[in-house]
């Protein structure tokens, strides 16, 4: 009785085992992680500033993001970005707006073959700008933090390095968001590359 039932067990295991492994094997990575790092541009219009400002538009940005993906053609992202600082210096004045923000968007693929392919993204993003300014002196300071929403536009190209694993570089817009108490308009962009992990 004993060995009868230990064989059964035994088979019943094995049965659980090759199920668990078939159902692994067939599992969907629909969940996905990323991170990526690039150029950022920074600019201000309708802003006025001394003649004879240095205006710095360019910086190294950053952003972390995840999402999921419905099917090979559509998924959904959220996403943290980090566009640096815009700053504009004079003999007595010192700007600076630096900007990040938390981003929702719906991304469109296009699959080419079975490691590479294009997409594009659109979504909303919630704008972060924390805005100073002073004088040499300091008998002047401004500082402002402020969130707006704006558009959050992309496009970009993923290569398949492993099932889980690939490489993913693009192109970011992030529109126009109102900066200080003149209505000056910072505009933020992102030129990225970086890794995304499938789980």
């Amino acid at each position: 009785m004993f060995s009868r039932s230990f064989t059964i067990s035994l088979s019943a295991c094995a049965l659980a085992v090759c199920v668990s492994s078939s159902v692994s094997a067939t599992e969907k990575k629909d969940w996905y992680l990323g991170a990526s790092v690039g150029y950022a541009k920074n600019t201000l219009s309708d802003a006025y500033f001394p003649t004879g400002s240095v205006e710095k538009t360019n910086q190294t940005g950053f952003k972390l993001y995840g999402g999921y993906q419905f099917n090979s053609n559509w998924a959904a992202e959220l996403e943290y970005v980090n566009f640096g600082k815009y700053s504009a210096d004079s003999a007595n004045l010192h700007s600076t707006a630096k900007a990040s923000g938390l981003g929702l968007s719906a991304v469109g693929v296009l699959p080419l073959s079975e490691q590479f392919s294009l997409f594009g993204k659109a979504g909303v993003l919630a704008k972060m700008v924390k805005a100073d300014e002073r004088n040499n002196s300091g008998s002047y300071t401004y500082s402002q933090k402020s969130t707006r929403f704006a558009p959050l536009l992309g496009f970009g190209a993923e290569y398949r390095l492993t099932p889980e694993m690939s490489v993913r570089a693009e192109y970011e817009y992030a529109g126009k968001t109102r900066v200080g108490e003149n209505d000056a308009k910072l505009t933020n962009n992102l030129l990225s590359v970086g890794v995304r992990y499938q789980f």
